[in-house]
Order: structure tokens, then sequence, then C-alpha cells
């Protein structure tokens, strides 16, 4: 496919990099040429310095013969914009990150009348991963496929389960539902297994099964744990907003910390049944006298990726059931996968994938 990327910043080269390994043809857009220069050193790709915006720009891109136009930069409004331009060159399909809540709401309208294919929202995609992860607290990562009938889970073996020294041969008669060991993760190494491959406790295994056999999955595993009643949510970002009305729905309790007066008093004022409290987390005392051993969950949104490490392996100490930790530069995920912080969520890394 030829496709054509407006914005290299980091989901903008995060795509480039995956779609040029793929073998698509790609034309990355931006107004900054040390950026783009980097990026051509790196990248098998094309470039165009300028304004996505702007027509000549997008036919220099040669947006119009394209079989897909994505647009990443920081404003909503120029990329739909571009979008818009693009679809009328006669781009084949056009996908738009929007961060903006109001233009989430208006999604539907926005595809419609503007022709957008799809438009993501990190923050929104975010907060969906973590709930989907705190239905089922024993996974660290979970995928949906085929409009959510199928899942790929990935679970940690524990030195007592069923499935420590056993072969991969013997899996389905343990597991009890029809599922498949994908792969096996130890010791950094990951491994497609075959038939005689004999797992051990401490491995991370990926499973792939229906949807409908998840909760008999973690049955028969002996991962059956405690249904997540409350949460303690530390930043009130756009991520902990989603979350947190997720949360409220589901009659879930949700505390939110945070040390910005201005941010408290504004979730306090949009979640009245949520407990909002302003302090700052890395003082150990503020988050012990909110309870935080006494919490089901905990999840790490600020903007600071080892402030978010270090409140996630903090909580794991005190015996918190299921943590959370959001990172922004994905490399920290496998550094610190195997640390003690739970389950890591990359809001560029999703949005990539989407």
């Amino acid at each position: 496919m030829k496709i054509v990327i407006i914005g290299e910043g980091k989901v903008g080269f995060l795509l480039a990099q995956r779609l040029t390994g793929e073998g698509h043809d790609v034309t990355v857009v931006d107004n900054n040429p040390v950026v783009l220069s980097e990026s051509v050193e790196e990248l098998d790709i094309q470039t165009v310095q300028g304004n996505g915006a702007d027509l000549d720009i997008l036919r220099e891109a040669n947006v119009g013969a394209a079989d897909l136009l994505i647009v990443t930069t920081s404003a909503d409004e120029t990329n739909l914009l571009c979008c818009l331009a693009g679809k009328k060159l006669g781009c084949g399909g056009t996908i738009a990150r929007v961060r903006n809540p109001d233009y989430v709401r208006q999604s539907q309208f926005l595809r419609e009348e503007l022709g957008l294919s799809l438009s993501v929202n990190p923050e929104l995609a975010a907060a969906q991963e973590i709930y989907r992860l705190l239905q089922f607290p024993s996974f660290l990562k979970r995928e949906s496929f085929d409009k959510g009938r199928v899942e790929l889970v990935e679970m940690q073996i524990a030195p007592d389960s069923a499935l420590a020294g056993r072969s991969i041969a013997d899996a389905p008669s343990l597991l009890g539902v029809r599922a498949l060991i994908c792969a096996v993760e130890r010791g950094g190494d990951v491994t497609i297994p075959n038939g005689r491959f004999v797992l051990r406790g401490g491995d991370r295994i990926t499973v792939t099964a229906a949807r409908t056999d998840l909760a008999l999955l973690m049955k028969r595993l002996g991962l059956v744990r405690q249904k997540i009643r409350s949460v303690m949510v530390i930043g009130c970002s756009r991520i902990a907003g989603y979350l947190t009305e997720e949360l409220i729905r589901s009659s879930v309790s949700v505390k939110l910390i945070d040390r910005n007066r201005e941010r408290c008093e504004a979730f306090a004022l949009r979640f009245p049944t949520a407990t909002v409290v302003c302090g700052d987390v890395s003082h150990r005392g503020l988050l012990e006298s909110e309870g935080i051993s006494r919490t089901d969950a905990v999840i790490s949104l600020t903007g600071v990726d080892e402030e978010n490490l270090i409140v996630s392996l903090f909580a794991q100490r005190h015996g918190v059931q299921k943590t959370v930790t959001k990172v922004d530069r994905n490399e920290y995920a496998g550094l610190f996968s195997d640390q003690g912080v739970g389950s890591v969520v990359c809001p560029k890394e999703l949005t990539a994938k989407e």
C-alpha cells in the first residue's frame, strides 16, 4: 500500500517504522526538517517538508494517489482538515488522531461528514485497555479480535500452577477449554512452543481463546481472584477522566490523587461520587494514609514515567491485587515487565496498533 503520514511525532514515527517494516510505501509530511532527516537515516521512507494542511504540500506528497492517509499532529482541527482535504483529492482512506472529548462524542457524525475511515483517541484507547484489564486482574495483557469474540491474553504461570512442569501437548486437557498457548516468554526470550515444550513456573504465556471461555480458563488455572471493587487512580489526566466514567458506571469505588489543585477541583465537580485528594504521591505517607493497602487496584497515570513505575512498585509491596502503569516511552514496558509493576499500558503503542 501507498501510505502518507502527516505529523512525525512519537506516534507518527512508530507507525512509519512498523509500516515500512511490513513493506508498505510510506511518505512522511512534517514541518520540522531535522525530524525528517533523522527519520530518513533510520527508515526507508520518502519525506515532504511543510504544513500538512496546505493543499500544495498534499499534492507534493501525492496524497490523491495514496491508499491511506494517517494524520497524527498534536492539533485535532489540523488532523480533521488534512483528512477532509485528502479525501477531496481522492485518497482511498483517512485516519485522524482526535483527542478532544467534545470531538470524540461526535465521532460518528465526523466520520460520515468528513469521510473518515477511523478516528483514534490515544487517551480513550488507554482507558478502555485499563478497564478491560481490571475485568480480569490476573491477565497482564489483553487484546480482542473478531469484534470481541476471540481474546489474546498474557499471564504468568505460578510455581504451583497445574501447567508448571507440563508440556504444551498436555495443556488442552489441563485448561479444559479450547485454547492455544501461542508464545512463551522466559528470561527475556520469546519462544513459539511445539508440543514437546515444557512450561515452568514464572513463564509468561500468551493464550488465545474465545471470550466466553476466559472465566473458566482462569478457574482451571487457579487464577480466580476477588472482583475489583475499589480503585486508586494517580493523576487527574484525560485517561483518568475516561477511566473514572467507566468505573463509576460499573459501581466501582474510585479515589483520585493529584498534586494540582485546579485539576482536583475540576474532577471533584465532574465526579461527585468519587473521592478526590490533592497531594503529592512522592511522599510515601500520603499513599499509606489514603489506604493503598486496602485498595483492590492502583492505576498510575501521571505524566512522568518514573513516578508511575515507583508508585506501582510501592503498591505491589503493599499487597495491592492489581496495578497498571502508564508509560509514554514503550522501551520501559519491556524493561520493567518482570519487576513487579503489573500491567504496563503505553498510549502511543495502543494508538499505533489500532
